[in-house]
């Protein structure tokens, strides 16, 4: 208490710099101090200044990453039936690769916050529950501190795991035979507003929305070109812009959030020349990378073909335009004896990885060194991890909406 009535002496201004300081997470413990501390963080929290101002500095310093993962668990061989329905379930989960920094260790320790977030309520459609399969078909996005999952581009959650907060929204569902090609989340700084993309299609129309979730909360039909034909896949967000693969091509679709315009992207020269294998993106420094990896197992003894990775410039401040931007070939692996998908870099010199299998890894560049992640899931055995969405752990409310279905 005696800490408590020293910061009560300290001017506001004083204090707000301190906390804009405190990590997010931390910040809210405060509250818990006495009322004094609550009544004054809840004063921060809800300013859209500090809010934005604790933001710039949490972009600053992501010493620890931390990644946002759909799961699913399944029974130890040695469990018994009752036990069954205790392991076989699926949820949300935040994944902390913590630091190794002098750690011999062959296994990088993770800390693992199951988070509380009722899929079977929020995503699941009445009278069909939410079931393990279904789960792994749900997109995550992150941007701000806020996560979004989406269900067959139909049901919408918006999700602050720091503020236990979520927002569900039911959407204009489409019927047969529309079929949906790609979604994305992300961040409008001109509007100030979160958007959601979706671009669907029959057998002879093209369409795209812009679902809005700032006053306007609907759906907006906007143009888009007819080179967008195929299925979009593998979808990243880098500073105000969707970017996704397109199948069957050598392109890379973008959308930018603020003008709502569509481009196109080819794929690096020297990835074309390969045949076969798959494409993914990630981010890398605040920028879109391109992996190529082997997709099939090879014969016991035989190495597989080798990882390229590639970074992408944009030049240009205002998006993606035509001839803008260029490839930069970063990385080659090679003499692998096992397939790995990659997935993200968690440091400059470390890639997170997972086998066919499951097995999370990471790769360090400089030493070429594998080394397994330690995911202490404790009584339970990791069935099955979706690829890792980087997330940040922020202040950022959920807007109030109208025609929210929930809220925690």
């Amino acid at each position: 208490m005696a800490i408590s009535s020293n910061f009560d002496n300290l001017p506001k201004e004083i204090m707000s710099e301190i906390m804009l300081r405190l990590p997010a997470e931390s910040l809210m413990q405060f509250k818990s101090v006495n009322k004094s501390f609550h009544s004054f963080v809840s004063s921060l929290v809800e300013d859209p200044k500090f809010v934005a101002k604790h933001l710039r500095f949490s972009e600053a310093d992501l010493s620890t990453p931390t990644y946002f993962l759909t799961y699913g668990l399944c029974p130890r061989r040695n469990s018994r039936v009752q036990e069954l329905e205790f392991y076989l379930k699926s949820g949300v989960l935040l994944l902390t690769i913590l630091s190794d920094r002098g750690n011999k260790d062959e296994k990088i320790h993770c800390a693992i916050e199951d988070l509380s977030l009722p899929l079977d309520t929020v995503l699941a459609r009445k009278g069909n529950p939410l079931i393990l399969s279904t789960v792994f078909c749900l997109e995550a996005y992150h941007c701000n501190g806020i996560i979004c999952l989406a269900k067959d581009g139909e049901k919408i959650v918006l999700y602050n795991p720091t503020l236990h907060k979520y927002k569900t929204f039911v959407l204009e569902s489409l019927s047969d035979p529309w079929e949906i090609l790609g979604t994305g989340f992300g961040w409008d700084s001109r509007a100030n507003e979160y958007k959601f993309v979706r671009i669907s299609c029959d057998s002879n129309t093209l369409i795209a929305a812009v679902f809005d979730f700032g006053t306007n909360h609907s759906w907006r039909g906007i143009s888009i070109p007819e080179y967008v034909h195929s299925r979009l896949y593998s979808c990243v967000y880098c500073k105000g812009t969707c970017y996704w693969l397109m199948c069957s091509t050598d392109l890379i679709i973008s959308f930018d959030m603020g003008n709502e315009e569509f481009h196109t992207i080819h794929l690096p020269d020297d990835c074309q020349q390969y045949e076969g294998g798959a494409l993914g993106l990630t981010l890398k420094d605040d920028s879109v990378c391109l992996f190529r990896y082997p997709s099939r197992p090879v014969g016991r003894g035989q190495m597989l073909e080798s990882i390229q990775m590639w970074v992408m410039d944009i030049s240009s401040n205002g998006g993606v335009q035509a001839c803008n931007y260029s490839w930069k070939k970063f990385l080659t692996i090679e003499h692998l004896e096992e397939i790995y998908y990659p997935s993200t870099f968690w440091k400059s010199d470390e890639l997170l990885m997972k086998t066919r299998f499951g097995r999370a890894v990471s790769y360090n560049i400089g030493t070429r060194k594998l080394r397994d992640l330690h995911l202490p899931l404790h009584g339970m055995e990791v069935k099955s991890i979706r690829n890792p969405v980087p997330f940040m752990k922020s202040l950022v409310p959920l807007k109030a909406q109208r025609n929210e279905k929930g809220n925690k």
